[in-house]
């Protein structure tokens, strides 16, 4: 369970101790986005600051405001740099002149609050003439600690700026995309995995929210099972919003063939009026999934940020009945009647929670 912070501020972040990183939005906390498990850089950012006036003989954490790249997670903010745990090269460079006279900076970094590091001092010349001050160093992070870059001038300044970066130094790999669809070179593709769930003994939804900012074109994988004898798995849509639909909105089509059927013999089509939900299987009685085997399959979905457009997927799936006499063979199709981007997907049964083990993973693509 995580415990959230109590009486939380718009804007405000938290590391939750399952290493993903959540904003309060107002109402409910909303998961930051990353680029995955195995991706990085994780906690990089680049950022500058200008306008900026110090009061003179006063350490000041300087904002550095303007994001230049990275901070996908809002680990810079207001000054604060909290990243997620690791190892962290930080540096931070302060420059300006005074008209009042000789001016020293001293430029430094904290920890928590408490100084780490050198403490560089260098001289800048009376009237015009800019100097700069430049420090860095490696730090080790556990997740809820914070760093600031700090300038101290001798003199009030007449003006300033300053400079602010940080990348992680272990686990770091090269650009997303560097992973692909199994078979496929990753020259070819952008495919990477965004999320693998292993389902609990009891577990109630399987819940998949982090989609990292850059991904339109998701896939879903699926073996589970329920541990109820013939559930039904119902698939349910998030918005752009971070809210799971449940408006009578969800259609789909549905064919399929079992394993006893004859050669040459139809292909059964099953529509099914709106509901609440999705189904990955008949809509008809005694044709549920059995808890001794498992439902397998995958969904596709396309363009998920285009918010004014209904959402549609193609899915295929194959499972044991539950009466353990057939195999299912299903092709569907699904829509949800609503003009929505897709911020997630839930995954749960009609009827109980699911079994241990199998997986869901979750994958996608620029």
């Amino acid at each position: 369970m995580i415990d959230f912070p109590a009486s939380p501020t718009t804007g405000q972040l938290f590391n939750a101790s399952n290493g993903v990183t959540y904003r309060w939005n107002g109402t409910v906390w909303l998961s930051e986005p990353s680029l995955g498990t195995g991706y990085g850089p994780t906690g990089d950012v680049s950022a500058i600051g200008t306008g900026i006036a110090l009061a003179a003989n006063t350490w000041t954490t300087l904002g550095n405001t303007t994001i230049i790249s990275g901070n996908l997670g809002g680990w810079l903010s207001a000054g604060r740099y909290t990243p997620p745990a690791g190892r962290y090269y930080l540096s931070g460079t302060f420059f300006g002149y005074s008209t009042a006279g000789n001016m020293q900076i001293i430029v430094g970094f904290r920890k928590n609050g408490v100084r780490i590091g050198a403490e560089p001092v260098v001289m800048a010349a009376s009237g015009s003439s800019w100097e700069q001050a430049f420090v860095d160093v490696t730090v080790d992070a556990n997740g809820s600690d914070w760093f600031d870059f700090q300038a101290n001038v001798s003199l009030a300044n007449t003006a300033g700026g300053s400079f602010f970066t940080a990348f992680p130094v272990v686990g770091a790999k090269g650009p997303p995309g560097d992973k692909g669809q199994p078979g496929v070179p990753a020259s070819s593709n952008g495919w990477r995995q965004i999320a693998r769930v292993v389902p609990t003994a009891g577990q109630v939804n399987v819940d998949l929210t982090s989609i990292p900012i850059d991904i339109n074109d998701l896939e879903l994988r699926f073996d589970v099972t329920p541990q109820t004898n013939g559930a039904y798995l119902y698939m349910g849509l998030y918005n752009g919003s971070g809210v799971l639909d449940t408006s009578n909105s969800y259609v789909s089509m549905n064919q399929y063939s079992y394993s006893s059927a004859a050669a040459a013999s139809a292909v059964v089509t099953y529509p099914t009026p709106s509901s609440t939900v999705f189904t990955f299987m008949l809509n008809a009685a005694a044709n549920g999934v059995s808890t001794t085997y498992s439902i397998q399959g995958d969904v596709r979905f396309n363009n998920i940020r285009d918010a004014s457009r209904y959402k549609y997927w193609r899915s295929s799936v194959v499972h044991v009945e539950e009466s353990n006499n057939y195999y299912y063979l299903l092709n569907l199709g699904g829509a949800i009647a609503v003009a929505m981007a897709i911020g997630g997907v839930r995954l749960y049964w009609s009827s109980g929670n699911f079994k241990a083990g199998g997986a869901v993973t979750l994958w996608g693509s620029p």
